[in-house]
């Protein structure tokens, strides 16, 4: 049973949800169009499809991203394994809770914790721009708090300015594709799209030996739509082909793992007996690797288009009287 300050609590929270979606209705889509880029890519959609026509789960992937300075961000959204023990002294029952943390992502939480994580990175952008512009005009007395500036009075103004001006500039629009989209935003999007058709390589160790071995027989017996994507994350900085390789050992680790593991009971089962279940299995599941046929020929992203955020003139917030005033 709950309490009463509990269900106060959450009525509480419906109530403003709903009222913040009647006066901002963008603000609510933004934040479902998040979700969906979140389950795109912890493999939710992907998963059930798999399962419904029969097939291995797919794994998902964790959600990863790089700001603008150059700050690496990973959500640790993952599943995780409960369980309890329960003992009997002379006096007393004693029960103890466990919960281990699994190396499956969870798309739930990972969807979750999507839109505050992004807010989160894009406000400790701003904060770092905001100080290294100060401190190129000489301003070096500066405490911060979360998202707050401390500064001495006579330098108060200049560091107003300094936070409008880096605003503005970080929400600049994308004055190469023509939209009224934030260039970090559509920055992001990119990247989610690609780590998206990522999520979806099947042949995980092939298309890692075509990455690390250009032009070799791995490279040669990919797709068409496997070589469209390698030619991506070839094009991507070093930092990011380093983030992508790390998700594509995720990746194959976990399939590794959860194939051996089925393997294994099912020789055991038709052995009756332990024998050499083990390595074969392991002979069984890297035979399986390399062998693998693609079901599909284009690992494409599933996530919707860039969501529309109205004409804000992001400009104006150097004159507003209201905006960090």
């Amino acid at each position: 049973m709950y309490g009463l300050a509990a269900v106060l609590a959450w009525w509480t929270t419906q109530s403003l949800r709903a009222a913040l979606n009647e006066s901002y209705p963008q603000a609510g889509e933004f934040g479902q169009w998040l979700k969906q880029v979140a389950r795109s890519i912890s493999g939710d959609s992907q998963r059930k499809l798999d399962l419904e026509k029969g097939h291995h789960p797919t794994w998902g992937l964790p959600l990863v991203w790089r700001t603008r300075l150059g700050f690496y961000v990973a959500q640790p959204g993952f599943a995780d394994n409960k369980t309890s023990w329960t003992g009997q002294s002379s006096d007393k029952k004693l029960t103890l809770h466990f919960t281990q943390m699994l190396e499956l992502v969870d798309p739930k939480t990972q969807a979750q914790g999507l839109l505050p994580n992004l807010i989160h990175s894009l406000d400790a952008t701003h904060l770092l721009m905001t100080v290294e512009q100060a401190a190129s005009e000489g301003i070096t007395r500066l405490g911060t708090i979360h998202d707050c500036l401390l500064c001495h009075p006579n330098e108060a103004e200049k560091v107003r300015e300094i936070v409008r001006d880096t605003f503005a500039k970080l929400y600049a629009p994308d004055s190469e594709s023509g939209y009224p989209h934030p260039q970090v935003l559509v920055d992001w999007y990119e990247w989610m799209g690609l780590l998206a058709e990522v999520a979806r390589v099947e042949r995980v160790t092939l298309f890692k030996g075509a990455l690390k071995r250009p032009g070799g027989r791995s490279e040669k017996r990919l797709n068409e739509g496997e070589r469209d994507l390698l030619a991506k994350v070839r094009a991507l900085d070093e930092g990011r082909q380093r983030m992508i390789q790390a998700l594509l050992d995720y990746r194959r680790d976990r399939e590794m793992a959860n194939q051996w593991e089925k393997k294994r009971w099912e020789l055991q089962e038709a052995w009756k007996e332990k024998g050499n279940a083990e390595e074969e299995a392991a002979r069984w599941v890297l035979d399986r690797l390399e062998r693998q046929p693609a079901r599909f020929q284009h690992p494409q992203s599933d996530i919707r288009k860039l969501l529309d955020f109205g004409g804000l003139a992001i400009g104006q917030v150097r004159q507003s009287p209201y905006f960090f005033n």
